[in-house]
């Protein structure tokens, strides 16, 4: 219902606002690398795509400290009920940030039927698995669905990008 909507956005709001920042670099990397003289290498790939995932991870451990306190400066009142959540939805958040850090590449190198596959197949993961998990397990199974859909999706962009990146168009 409802409630577990506002909690749930509640527990990913740091994580939601750390992608929100990241997500315009995105758009900056993207413009970079459009550039022609750019040449990405796997190995100029594989060191983003990490440096990614390292710097979403170290982003998830700051929401461990600082998540409970911006958190209750705009929620107090749904602070107690969210705060069970904060781990895994912020784990969520960051996954997909990360995803879309490798998305910037991805657009650039890859056709777009690819992204079309990639958002497809994250669309089934997520409405399905949310579906099926919703009711049984409530907030805490939709939070292990969205972590597996943004998994899902983070790999499935790290596996085109790894196939693409570094071949002759």
């Amino acid at each position: 219902g409802a409630g577990a909507v506002a909690v749930y956005t509640t527990a990913a709001f740091f994580g939601k606002c750390v992608a929100a920042v990241i997500e315009p670099a995105s758009a900056v990397f993207l413009a970079y690398i459009s550039q022609k003289e750019f040449k990405m290498s796997r190995k100029i790939f594989t060191y983003i795509t990490g440096a990614s995932v390292v710097f979403c991870g170290v982003c998830l451990l700051a929401s461990l400290v600082f998540a409970p306190w911006i958190t209750g400066l705009f929620y107090p009142s749904l602070l107690a009920e969210a705060a069970p959540f904060f781990v895994l939805a912020n784990t969520a958040a960051m996954i997909a940030a990360a995803g879309s850090m490798v998305q910037a590449i991805v657009l650039r190198f890859c056709k777009a039927s690819k992204l079309l596959y990639t958002q497809i197949i994250y669309s089934i993961v997520y409405l399905g698995g949310g579906l099926l998990v919703l009711a049984p397990y409530g907030i805490t199974g939709f939070c292990w669905v969205a972590i597996a859909a943004n998994t899902v999706r983070l790999l499935t962009l790290i596996f085109y990008g790894y196939k693409k990146v570094g071949q002759k168009s």
